[in-house]
């Protein structure tokens, strides 16, 4: 899978879900792994169990205890934790 076509991905215990346009693969890779594998200009870690690919970003909402929602050009809903703000450079 070519990396530019990953929109975003989640942990799923031992392994990682890559969601790709409609489709979501599965492989057996850590976080770090996949988190080193995408490069970092164009994706960020959000959560200690999710990364983004940043263009495919179309809102920010805030959420509970500071941390804050993403809305992704899916629809897909992901949480950006307080941690990994700085992470996210704010478009």
């Amino acid at each position: 899978i070519d990396p530019s076509s990953v929109h975003w991905v989640e942990a799923a215990g031992n392994y990682v879900e890559l969601h790709v346009g409609d489709q979501t693969y599965m492989l057996r890779a850590t976080m770090k792994e996949i988190e080193n594998r995408l490069g970092g200009i164009d994706f960020a870690r959000i959560h200690r169990s999710t990364i983004v690919k940043k263009d495919q970003i179309k809102g920010i909402y805030p959420a509970m205890n500071g941390d804050k929602n993403l809305i992704l050009k899916d629809g897909s809903e992901v949480r950006l934790s307080r941690r990994y703000t700085s992470n996210l450079e704010l478009i």
